[in-house]
């Protein structure tokens, strides 16, 4: 496959994003004319959409969920819909941290009253309810007559980590709305109903049955990412360089096709290196030449997860002038990542004052460190820049790509989940030593290595599970 360095005649040139390769971050809506080789996965989704009015989309970790609706789903319909008079408005939120406060929110940035309290205080009660549905709530709003309406509930498998530990009853009812938004026939009055699409991981389809009528609504509506072919992961790797008048070489886009081949995270590792080159072809190139990237920017058997792990040990280098800063940012880590039950790394996310609890930082010192780590071209943290942070703001890992990874974190002898492991054991035989002690009201001595260790031991913040890095394989 070749390029000719020419835009596509479908896409203008005139509203391209600021660079050709998002990085780590899912692409935004803004990034459609960047966004190829799912062109038959949009028509895809869009199809089920017009049939349900529902749909919700899962696959694996790092399959490219979000940015399939994000930048293509949501922007082909508005352009499709636009062309015949019908318009629409869309709105996204993830469940984390309160799924119907955050709906509420997302139709209220609908209204252009998110920043006022007592508007996002209205519609969550309209949302609360015993008769509501979604679409009677958006039929309520004064911006949305007249249109039609589509809901992105992103990532949608933190709902059951926040029934878990925070709100069963919320999850329940916002569960609800969902349930009975599917079996509409119609929406009231006339008004336009509400689509829905939620995305959600794969290895979470089990925990839908937890919830009364939703596993229905998944054998209903599920469309399974399938995976990029070779010729649409060639498509996505040189058409968005040859957007910006630049040019991927079919060797190197051949090379990277196999360099990931059967890798867990080969769409976010393909982005994130792509971006990395191009900036280093970018600043290589003569003032107005063509960008042609050609070759890995640090030899040819370099893989793009090592790319990945130095550009994050140059992002940690460049905050941390202090050895104090170095362990704030591995704590960071650390408190934003978890175990599952089959022992594999996932992410952790925790509300802004809950990570300054867990890592002892100062909310400012924190910030300073959070900051950088979120920044445009390097989106390791989220939310992404320029995003104002409060003590609510939830604060996640952008992609489990880092944490498997970066040596940093994923070193099985001295990685930060090692440690997080080791603390985890030290904690335990201490808490399991008190309670012998209470049990028998004799000295129990605790031994030498454990006296040793735990005075360097993290200590699990408040919330936080204690013992779930006793799940990592020994």
């Amino acid at each position: 496959m070749t390029t000719t360095g020419l835009p596509s005649p479908n896409r203008d040139t005139s509203i391209l994003p600021k660079r050709p390769y998002p990085g780590l971050r899912p692409f935004e809506a803004d990034e459609w004319p960047i966004f190829f080789g799912r062109e038959s996965m949009i028509d895809d989704v869009l199809d089920r959409l017009g049939q349900h009015r529902f749909i919700v989309v899962y696959g694996a970790s790092g399959a490219g969920k979000s940015s399939l609706i994000l930048a293509g789903v949501l922007p082909r319909l508005a352009r499709q819909h636009r062309r015949h008079g019908v318009p629409w408005l869309t709105c996204s939120l993830r469940p984390a941290n309160g799924p119907l406060w955050n709906l509420a929110k997302a139709f209220a940035r609908l209204e252009r009253t998110e920043g006022d309290i007592n508007s996002v205080a209205s519609i969550f009660q309209r949302l609360n309810r015993r008769d509501a549905t979604i679409s009677s709530v958006v039929a309520s709003l004064p911006n949305c007559r007249g249109h039609r309406v589509c809901i992105l509930v992103d990532q949608f498998e933190e709902l059951f980590r926040y029934a878990k530990e925070q709100s069963r009853d919320e999850a329940e009812l916002f569960v609800e709305l969902l349930v009975r938004e599917l079996a509409m026939a119609g929406a009231p009055d006339g008004q336009e109903p509400a689509h829905v699409i939620l995305t959600m991981r794969s290895e979470f389809l089990g925990a839908c049955a937890r919830f009364d009528g939703l596993a229905e609504v998944i054998n209903q509506t599920q469309y399974l990412v399938p995976r990029m072919d070779r010729a649409s992961l060639l498509r996505a790797i040189q058409r968005p360089a040859s957007m910006f008048g630049g040019r991927v070489t079919t060797e190197l886009a051949e090379h990277i096709v196999a360099d990931v081949e059967d890798h867990d995270d080969e769409l976010p590792l393909i982005q994130h290196g792509l971006m990395l080159m191009w900036d280093a072809a970018k600043r290589k190139s003569a003032s107005g030449a063509a960008i042609v990237m050609s070759t890995y920017p640090f030899g040819t058997n370099d893989r793009l997860a090592d790319m990945l792990s130095r550009h994050a040990d140059r992002v940690v280098a460049s905050i941390a002038v202090s050895g104090g800063q170095q362990k704030t940012i591995e704590h960071v880590f650390r408190a934003l990542t978890d175990i599952n039950a089959d022992g594999q790394a996932i992410r952790r996310p925790q509300t802004f004052r809950q990570l300054a609890a867990s890592t002892g930082a100062e909310p400012s010192a924190l910030r300073a460190i959070i900051d950088p780590l979120r920044a445009e071209g390097v989106s390791f943290l989220t939310p992404y820049a320029p995003t104002v942070i409060d003590d609510e703001t939830v604060i996640d890992i952008s992609h489990e790509a880092l944490i498997r990874c970066w040596k940093s974190i994923s070193d099985p002898e001295n990685g930060w989940l090692r440690r997080e492991f080791d603390d985890g054991l030290i904690w335990r035989s201490l808490v399991m030593e008190a309670k012998a002690f209470l049990i028998t009201h004799k000295p129990q001595l605790t031994s030498g290595a454990c006296m040793a260790s735990a005075g360097s031991a993290r200590r699990p913040s408040k919330g936080e599970a204690p013992w779930r890095r006793d799940r990592i394989a020994g």
